[in-house]
C-alpha cells in the first residue's frame, strides 16, 4: 500500500543540464554507494542522481562519492521506495533539471522488514511481508513506470534491478519449508 507524504526537499541545481543522468535508488551506501561511485568513474559525462530517504543520507552518499574521486554525483530526497509522489517528484526533478535526459536507472532499494524468528517464514508477520514485498518488489516498478517513458523519449535506456537472495524462500530457515 503506497504512502503518501509530503517532499520536504530536493537539491537545487543552478541551471538545467542535458548530461545524461543514470540513476540510483538507495544509492547512499553499500551496494548501491558502490554502483554510484563506479557508474560516475566509468561515465564522466553523466551526472548520477542517488537517491536516500534523507537529505542527510543523501549528503552522506555525495560526500563518500567525492571522497572516492567522483565529483559528477547528486542526491535527491526524501525517497520512500512505497511512495508514488517521491517518485513522481524525482521525475519531475529528472524533467526540470535535467531535460528529462535519464538513460539508466538501477533499482537498489530493499529492505527486510519482517525479520524472521529464527529465519522461519511460517512465523513471518504478514504486515511486515507486504511492507518489505512493496519496497522490495512494487518500488522497482514505481521507478520503472516512472522513468522509463523518459528513457524512451531520448531513445536510450537501460534498467537494471538489484535483489538478494531475501526472495528466495528456500533460503529461509534453512530451506525446510
Amino acid at each position: 500500500v503506497a504512502r503518501k507524504s509530503k517532499v520536504e526537499k530536493t537539491v537545487p541545481v543552478a541551471k538545467m543540464s542535458t548530461r545524461p543522468v543514470a540513476v540510483v535508488t538507495g544509492g547512499y551506501t553499500g551496494i548501491g554507494l558502490a554502483t554510484v561511485i563506479g557508474l560516475a568513474k566509468k561515465l564522466p559525462d553523466h551526472q548520477v542522481i542517488l537517491t536516500a530517504r534523507t537529505a542527510e543520507k543523501g549528503q552522506q552518499g555525495v560526500s563518500a562519492a567525492n571522497e572516492a574521486g567522483v565529483n559528477n554525483v547528486e542526491f535527491f530526497a526524501p525517497v520512500e521506495a512505497d511512495s508514488e509522489e517521491h517518485v513522481a517528484a524525482l521525475r519531475a526533478h529528472i524533467e526540470k533539471n535535467h531535460d528529462g535526459n535519464v538513460r539508466i536507472l538501477v533499482n537498489n532499494i530493499g529492505e527486510a522488514t519482517h525479520m524472521l524468528t529464527d529465519g522461519d517464514v511460517l512465523r513471518a508477520p504478514v504486515e511486515a511481508a507486504l511492507r518489505t514485498f512493496d519496497v522490495n518488489t512494487l518500488s522497482a516498478l514505481r521507478f520503472i513506470q516512472a522513468l522509463v517513458p523518459l528513457m524512451q523519449q531520448h531513445g536510450y535506456g537501460r534498467v537494471v534491478c538489484v535483489s538478494s537472495g531475501l526472495g528466495a524462500l528456500s533460503d529461509m530457515g534453512g530451506g525446510s519449508l
